[in-house]
């Protein structure tokens, strides 16, 4: 489990934190009618993100595994943490630069669709030349809609009208699954704590 919550984490440049730096801070979960509802990857995750050095990622219980996954990273430190156990290990960047990424489709080999990631969610379907679609109602949420096609995929954005993503949908001739976005918080006060390892938490 360690393993694959580790591959989440591309790391690459650092930059100090500025004080007109603001935190933005996520909850999502997978969509899947391959998945039943007592999923694991159905269950809702949080992050956390400041800049490109401060990450701060809450797993769920996975109850095949008995891992209840924490990564936080603050560059060049990285800890992964079990929650169950309380117990973690910490490892540095070996860089020559510092920056960490989370791709939101952690399970897609293609780099391009890796990419996409939490904070630039907008900015990845208009660099990608993104159409709209018509608007569509979903779950009650009004949301414009934008395509594109990459990798013999179709990426659907739904996006709510304050502007804040809503929905990523991915889809092939066989299969969809979604990512849905309940929070999505870009202007919160960095909290600096959330960065450090918990107290009491036994490192390797």
């Amino acid at each position: 489990m360690f393993r694959i919550l580790f591959a989440v984490l591309l790391l690459a440049g650092s930059f100090a934190v500025h004080a007109q730096q603001k935190m933005l801070y996520v909850e999502y979960h997978v969509i899947s009618p391959k998945l039943p509802p007592s999923s694991a990857e159905t269950q809702l995750r949080k992050l956390w993100l400041v800049g490109t050095k401060y990450m701060r990622f809450e797993d769920v219980a996975n109850p095949e595994t008995g891992v209840h996954g924490l990564i936080i990273v603050a560059e060049p430190d990285i800890w992964i943490i079990d929650r169950k156990t309380n117990q973690g290990q910490h490892t540095t960047d070996p860089g020559p630069t510092y920056v960490v990424r989370f791709p939101m489709l952690a399970s897609e080999t293609s780099e391009r669709l890796r990419e996409l990631e939490f904070g630039g969610v907008v900015a990845y379907f208009q660099q990608n030349g993104a159409r709209e679609m018509s608007s569509q109602v979903v779950d009650g949420v009004t949301c414009r809609v934008f395509s594109l096609q990459a990798d013999e995929r179709e990426l659907l954005l739904y996006m709510r009208r304050d502007g804040k993503p809503f929905q990523v949908t991915v889809k092939t001739d066989t299969s969809e699954y979604s990512i849905r976005i309940t929070k999505y918080e870009t202007d919160q006060e960095p909290d600096l704590n959330l960065f450090r390892p918990p107290m009491g938490v036994k490192l390797k």
